[in-house]
């Protein structure tokens, strides 16, 4: 086993632990967490039933929900989390959570992998994935699932088929409401933000505050980086331009050959990120010979690209998140990066509510023979329906019509 996968390693004492503490944690976060009978109850009865639950990914605080459910249904799930965010006391701590490691981009993370393959056979214990591979900033489309992923849960299916044991699939949405008490904190953060980047303030409406931010921030980012966009264009477009063009300036810097034209920014950003984790953990930096001295060098250049990688990431979510339409949810959310951005640590806004429900659970077994006949249909069958169900359950979530639900 490589130094670049890392995996699990499920304590009981950690998981009580954390499930204990876990109360304390969303109340210093001002969030409330509840999920419908109907979810509990479907995961229960989906207990060694090879399933993988695939939840939206719109928000920095999908980890600690997904670890909410846990407690909610009594199980023990597996996650599968980025590799980059193992660091420390958090990564050791992820780790006997259940957590294990997956290096996004080209190349592939065969390791990790394998390791998913592995836990879906098994099914001892179910698996928490978000699908769409980062968090997005919006819970108004659900982004295309990440092929692989679902290449993944029909090898696993493809290891047990002469069993004839199904693999499921359960969409669960994840829809965060934030309260009225979030209005004038939202209103102060904006304030906060700008006085760092030196604007008057002026009485303008919330939005029109926020988007004035952004274009503030927009502009002195491209100055620093020596980069012009075009004010002309919407900021998403220039905040995906911007992170293409310092992603490629820092794969050039790190020797590591791709073609931005042939990637998405978020693919092209998982591919140099993967690559320098990939330095970082596989060169050993000791006085000695010249080769050793050149990895030194290497794992130097590696490091001080990372925080520009961080940047860029941070700018991607962002681009997502200002492209819907505004809402006191995009709003905190829009807030809470730029925040991240600007002056480096976020502060409460108020309080939000985290809704949970799930959806009827997808058969792989049912689209096997799909599968075995055209590959590429079925993995688009599959993304089509998980998405489909993801949509029409945060529409339900948002009206909360004739569901039940469970408080944390």
């Amino acid at each position: 086993m490589s130094n670049n996968f890392i995996p699990p390693n499920p304590s009981s004492i950690a998981i009580k632990l954390t499930k204990l503490i876990l109360p304390l944690i969303l109340s210093k976060e001002r969030l409330d967490v509840r999920a419908t009978a109907n979810c509990v109850t479907t995961i229960r009865e989906l207990r060694g039933v090879h399933t993988v639950l695939l939840l939206n990914h719109s928000d920095r605080f999908d980890p600690v929900v997904a670890f909410a459910l846990s407690k909610f249904s009594g199980e023990e799930f597996l996650y599968l989390a980025a590799r980059e965010i193992f660091t420390g006391f958090q990564g050791w701590c992820m780790q006997r959570c259940g957590a294990y490691s997956v290096m996004r981009g080209d190349p592939e993370d065969l390791e990790s992998k394998e390791a998913t393959i592995s836990v879906i056979t098994r099914g001892d214990r179910n698996l928490i994935m978000f699908p769409e591979g980062d968090v997005t900033g919006r819970d108004d489309e659900i982004l295309p699932l990440k092929e692989d992923g679902i290449l993944n849960m029909f090898e696993a299916q493809r290891r047990i088929v002469n069993q004839n044991k199904p693999v499921r699939l359960l969409p669960v949405a994840v829809y965060y409401e934030v309260q009225d008490d979030a209005i004038q904190p939202l209103m102060d953060a904006v304030s906060r933000l700008e006085l760092r980047l030196g604007l008057t303030r002026l009485s303008f409406s919330l939005e029109r505050r926020l988007m004035r931010v952004v274009a503030a921030f927009l502009e002195q980012i491209e100055e620093h980086y020596g980069l012009n966009s075009g004010r002309e264009f919407p900021p998403d477009y220039r905040l995906l331009k911007v992170s293409q063009q310092v992603v490629g300036t820092v794969a050039q810097y790190n020797g590591i050959n791709l073609d931005p034209d042939e990637q998405s920014e978020r693919a092209l950003l998982y591919s140099v990120r993967g690559q320098i984790e990939r330095i970082l953990t596989g060169n050993k930096c000791e006085e000695g010979e010249f080769g050793t001295d050149l990895s030194c060098q290497s794992v130097t250049r590696a490091g001080e690209s990372v925080r520009d990688l961080d940047r860029m990431q941070q700018l991607l979510i962002l681009a997502s998140t200002v492209q819907q339409n505004f809402t006191l949810e995009s709003a905190w959310r829009i807030i809470d990066r730029l925040e991240y951005l600007i002056i480096g640590r976020t502060h409460p806004k108020g309080h939000r509510t985290a809704w949970l429900e799930s959806a009827q659970p997808v058969d792989l077994l049912d689209m096997w023979p799909f599968f075995l006949r055209d590959q590429s249909r079925a993995v688009s069958m599959v993304d089509r329906r998980v998405r489909t169900a993801l949509n029409d359950t945060l529409h339900q979530l948002r009206e909360k019509r004739q569901l039940s639900f469970i408080a944390h």
